[in-house]
């Protein structure tokens, strides 16, 4: 009985770690987290414990086996090569098929169904994300996109060239170092589906990671279906709640979950990973959300925010009173971290100090429904 409420405890902690670390881990980077707790974390996890584990290894394993590992992460990360999407595919159909031998046979014939559709529909947005052209800009495809979006003076120049594709560099485009092209409305390279992610294709990829959430979702609702017709339903614990005699044995959800235990131990890791990857994902596909109702790209809110760091940094060194030497120094050290961690550096933000901070806007924001409808229907496909 112990183990087994040992077992319950550790399973709600991991979930409580595991979507904590999530969020700490996207979104502690964000200004409003700068100076607080999840700042601080996300600042340990993302920079010190890299650089921790890195010198650990090296003096544990030697350079050269550490130089191997790092090298093989640049690779599956920062290389085209389809490494991930060989490890989604089989996460998705080797969870599909573990779920079918486990108790699958248990569910109606509509679940049974529905289960495999869901799978399918799956697989099918993440071929569509995998083999789709995000925009790929080039000497033959630039007058598609050339006339998009206009520069808005603040994140895009007219003057500014691609110096490896030897283009004019258009609005809202960037030069992805994985793919080694220029794409139109940048967002991010995804090296899940081993592909860029672009004015073309974002909606494919919306349409893939809310799939995938549901997949997630629906997975988890039918592992608790099967223990609720299982084990609740069958063993009439409703009933039971109410006998005295269960009391000798726990607290009444404390048997349910030694019942659900002892029924199928692998239902419960379902449900746990599966719960686990339905809120990263959810978190994840609602900052996405959010990013089109404002038309913004994720490339975009880096350069934002680092333009609000920019004018915070400048109010404040406005609004300062006299200081001695020695805070100079420390003020002057702290700026030179942040901007170390931000990239900045004064040249790249000398062109704001002429612009008022009230005009300094995304011009792209059109309106949700107008945002919205440009992912859905891009504007290269109208040319």
């Amino acid at each position: 009985k112990r183990s087994v409420m040992l077992h319950m405890y550790l399973v709600l902690a991991y979930l409580v770690l595991c979507v904590s670390l999530f969020y700490i881990f996207v979104f502690g980077g964000n200004e409003c987290h700068a100076n607080g707790l999840v700042g601080r974390i996300h600042h340990f996890i993302s920079v010190d414990l890299w650089s921790l584990i890195v010198k650990t290894s090296t003096k544990v394993f030697g350079t050269k086996i550490v130089s191997f590992f790092q090298s093989a992460f640049e690779y599956v990360v920062y290389k085209p090569n389809p490494i991930l999407q060989i490890l989604y595919v089989t996460l998705v159909l080797g969870g599909f098929v573990l779920f079918v031998d486990t108790t699958f046979t248990e569910l109606s014939l509509p679940y049974q169904i529905s289960a495999h559709l869901t799978v399918l529909m799956t697989m099918i947005t993440f071929l569509a994300c995998c083999s789709s052209d995000p925009g790929v800009i080039s000497s033959k495809t630039q007058r598609k996109y050339k006339d998009n979006y206009p520069y808005d003076s603040i994140l895009y120049f007219q003057s500014k060239k691609c110096s490896t594709c030897n283009i004019a560099k258009l609005p809202r485009s960037k030069h992805c170092r994985v793919c080694d092209k220029c794409i139109s409305r940048f967002d991010h390279h995804c090296p899940w589906i081993n592909n860029c992610v672009g004015s073309n294709n974002l909606r494919y990829f919306i349409a893939f990671l809310f799939q995938t959430i549901f997949l997630c979702s629906y997975g988890t609702f039918l592992c608790c279906k099967i223990l609720y017709d299982s084990v609740i339903v069958k063993n009439d614990f409703f009933t039971l709640m109410y006998d005295k005699r269960l009391s000798r044995h726990g607290s009444p959800y404390s048997v349910l979950f030694q019942l659900v235990y002892f029924y199928d131990p692998r239902l419960i890791f379902f449900i746990v990973f599966l719960s686990i990857i339905s809120i990263a994902l959810l978190v994840f596909g609602g900052y996405h959300i959010y990013q089109v109702m404002f038309n913004v790209t994720t490339n975009e809110s880096f350069k934002w925010s680092d333009i609000k760091s920019h004018l915070k940094s400048k109010r404040q060194k406005m609004n300062q009173p006299s200081l001695s030497v020695s805070q100079q120094k420390e003020v002057l050290r702290n700026r030179t971290q942040v901007a170390d961690n931000h990239n900045l550096d004064s040249c790249r933000f000398a062109h704001l100090d002429s612009i008022e901070e009230s005009k300094l806007l995304n011009m792209y924001n059109r309106g949700v429904v107008q945002n919205f409808g440009e992912v859905i229907y891009p504007f290269a496909g109208r040319w």
